[in-house]
């Protein structure tokens, strides 16, 4: 009904599902981000970038370090949304010409936020 409302051209409605999903998940964890990167106010990262390897460990201890919960939820919703979106791209999307790179894509953000995770 919301398609129609806006008048969605129909060779585009195939989309519109997905389309309004991705608009509706990308806007949720970029919120989520931003609260917890800027507005929260318990990390200064971005006014005072060096202070991120602030109490920094490395070595056997750098894996005891714990992860505070918001940046740990931070983490897990978008590998949540990725791993997600590889499930989706092989099997509920439209198969496009570009839908391997997509694959590529998602595979290589999953093995980027996982490695930023570990590696605190």
């Amino acid at each position: 009904p919301l398609a129609n409302a806006l008048q969605v051209a129909a060779e585009h409605r195939p989309k519109w599902p997905e389309s309004v999903w991705k608009l509706l998940i990308y806007s949720g964890l970029w919120l989520q981000s931003l609260y917890v990167v800027v507005l929260c106010g318990k990390y200064d990262v971005l006014q005072n970038p060096l202070d991120i390897f602030k109490d920094c460990v490395f070595g056997d201890a750098q894996l005891k370090q714990a992860v505070p919960s918001d940046i740990y939820w931070m983490y897990m919703l978008q590998l949540g949304f990725y791993v997600h979106s590889i499930i989706g791209t092989l099997y509920m999307d439209m198969w496009r010409k570009d839908s391997v790179m997509m694959l590529l894509h998602h595979g290589l953000t999953i093995f980027l936020l996982e490695f930023s995770f570990l590696v605190r």
